[in-house]
């Protein structure tokens, strides 16, 4: 912080400058009409105030600023402070502790006790309780003691197969990119969990956990036995040590499928297979006359000319 003061030439110069205009007035009003004479007037006043005004000095003298740390972890807040100083020049150093949720609280104080809003910094050293608000700070700047994360957001990716049904299995694919695996420390884990809106509340689905060892072999799925119709939420986090990172979709899971009408010789045994992997099926001896609300059909054998012409002109409307 820098500050300027008048020194003794400088008054010196105002005082010229006030001389000089009087000077200038008092020459013009004379009556002496020697040109050389007023001209020799006017220049050595001339000289004497800017001989003046050359002795003017800008003193500048630098006040230490003060220095305020936030610290969010466990951290002595005191001792960080000494750590900080004594500072050149001096300057008053404190440190607030931010840990149990107080971390604006603790911002304000600082800022509010600095002369500067530029000398309050934040140290992120442990986990923050309200999570995205310590960027928003009055700090100008902030440090972290803790090591960089081994993963990033979109090093984990989640596909959805199955159909996605009312009534059918729901399947979730987690694939972590393999540039983290070999790294991947053992603590590290995905959580998930499925939620969906329901009026004026939220029904809560399933959730699940994928350990460092699952991950680190490959692509790993999880199924949802019996889905439930509707729109959900899928929200997941990586974490490791104190390193988390996550996100949210949306998953959109339809309305049951139609059973699917198996006809001809061998219906009773295809119909059973489906079955077996929960898709619903209904036999019938022959083609149903109305198809509209039919969205599969399974012929095992051949058909009558009639009933495969019938089902050639619904597919091709």
């Amino acid at each position: 912080m820098e500050a300027a003061t008048l020194t003794g030439p400088a008054l010196v110069a105002i005082v010229g400058s006030l001389l000089l205009a009087v000077g200038v007035v008092g020459l013009l009003r004379a009556r002496d009409e020697r040109v050389a004479g007023r001209v020799a007037a006017f220049a050595a006043m001339s000289a004497a105030f800017y001989a003046a005004f050359d002795g003017a000095e800008r003193a500048t003298r630098r006040e230490p600023a003060d220095l305020r740390i936030v610290t969010t972890g466990n951290v002595d807040a005191p001792w960080l402070a000494s750590r900080a100083g004594p500072r050149d020049g001096g300057g008053d150093v404190r440190a607030f502790e931010a840990g149990g949720g107080r971390l604006v609280a603790a911002g304000m104080a600082a800022a509010l006790s600095a002369s500067d809003a530029e000398d309050v910094v934040l140290v992120w050293d442990g986990e923050v309780a309200e999570r995205g608000a310590w960027p928003r700070g009055p700090w100008s700047s902030a440090f972290t003691t803790a090591k960089p994360g081994p993963f990033e957001p979109g090093d984990l990716s989640i596909r959805v197969g199955g159909g996605a049904r009312d009534g059918r299995p729901l399947l979730l694919e987690f694939d972590l990119d393999p540039a983290v695996r070999a790294d991947l420390p053992d603590d590290a884990a995905v959580t998930f969990r499925l939620r969906r809106a329901a009026g004026d509340g939220v029904t809560d689905g399933p959730e699940g956990r994928i350990g460092a060892a699952a991950l680190r072999a490959g692509s790993v799925g999880w199924t949802w036995p019996v889905a439930e119709a509707g729109t959900w939420t899928l929200s997941f986090e990586l974490a490791a040590d104190v390193h988390r990172v996550g996100a949210e979709g949306r998953i959109e899971v339809g309305p049951a499928a139609l059973p699917v009408v198996v006809v001809g010789p061998e219906a009773s045994a295809f119909a059973a297979a489906l079955a077996a992997q929960a898709v619903p099926a209904v036999v019938h001896e022959a083609l149903p006359a109305d198809l509209e609300r039919i969205d599969v059909v399974v012929a095992t054998g051949p058909l009558p000319a009639d009933a495969a012409r019938q089902l050639c002109e619904h597919v091709d409307r």
